[in-house]
């Protein structure tokens, strides 16, 4: 039998660091991300990404596993 394949490892850039929670903001509105950009950048040991769209913030989730996700619901072209 084959062993088992190991699960590929997360790109170092994109892995959190250790004790670092990492919130994912999906949303399309520039005020909104800066609003939400400044609440999260003052929690200690917090990365803050965005993704402006739904595409982009399952590719995010996927890659980061992220410790949040806050999604809008009225995103273009596919709702939240």
């Amino acid at each position: 039998a084959l062993p088992a394949a190991a699960a590929a490892p997360r790109p170092r850039a994109l892995a959190p660091a250790d004790g670092e929670a990492v919130v994912l903001y999906v949303e399309d509105e520039p005020t909104n991300v800066q609003l939400m950009q400044a609440v999260v950048g003052g929690i200690p040991n917090t990365r803050f990404v965005h993704a402006e769209s739904a595409e982009q913030g399952l590719d995010a989730a996927r890659a980061l596993r992220p410790t949040l996700v806050l999604v809008d619901l009225n995103l273009p072209g596919q709702p939240g």
